[in-house]
């Protein structure tokens, strides 16, 4: 198996410091819950999110946008 020229943690490092990639505790304060609200919905898969190396949970700044307007169409209709 070919290794990746580029390492993966270093482009979440990259996006994260761009503010791309938010953590539990920016998304959260973002969507107005508390942190324990968020990693629950995250281990249910009710919001896009991924685990940083692993273990800790972040969440693609783009993909929550498209989440929370197809929340907001769901709960109008």
């Amino acid at each position: 198996m070919e290794k990746s020229i580029i390492s993966t943690d270093k482009i979440s490092v990259a996006l994260l410091e761009q503010g791309m990639i938010l953590d539990a505790k920016q998304t959260a304060t973002l969507l107005g819950i508390s942190i324990h609200t968020l990693r629950k919905w995250a281990e249910k898969g009710k919001i896009p999110h991924f685990k940083y190396c692993n273990r800790t949970l972040r969440f693609d700044r783009n993909q929550l946008a498209q989440w929370i307007v197809k929340q907001q169409g769901e709960v109008d209709a």
